[in-house]
């Protein structure tokens, strides 16, 4: 569960890494950002390989063709930490400011978020 919020994300050098630009366009190419350009599939690369640490494999087709049930305990467990109030020790990682950011972007982007996730 905590490899979807990136628990034990490898560390970058100190100077970071540089990405190919064709990469990097072809990746993004089917990214689904919000209307200020943020997305899962953004990428940092000065201090880790994503800015907002969830996975962006959430939106693929193998994601999608899991179980209901067995994606709603996925997206419970995500919720429990990217909370505000009371996180998971599990995701002290993140900072409150990229946990709200997480939850924009997946209430933005995902079609079955469970309602309580609304």
């Amino acid at each position: 569960m905590q490899c979807i919020l990136f628990a034990d994300e490898a560390k970058l050098p100190s100077q970071g890494i540089e990405g190919d630009p064709s990469f990097i366009q072809d990746f993004q190419r089917n990214q689904k950002p919000l209307s200020n350009g943020a997305s899962l599939k953004e990428f940092d690369l000065k201090t880790r390989l994503f800015k907002y640490r969830a996975s962006y494999m959430l939106y693929t087709a193998s994601w999608q063709k899991l179980p209901s049930e067995l994606k709603e305990r996925v997206y419970y467990k995500m919720a429990e930490g990217l909370r505000d109030q009371n996180p998971s020790p599990a995701y002290a990682h993140i900072p409150p400011d990229e946990k709200r950011a997480i939850r924009i972007i997946l209430k933005s982007t995902l079609t079955d978020l469970p309602s309580w996730w609304r």
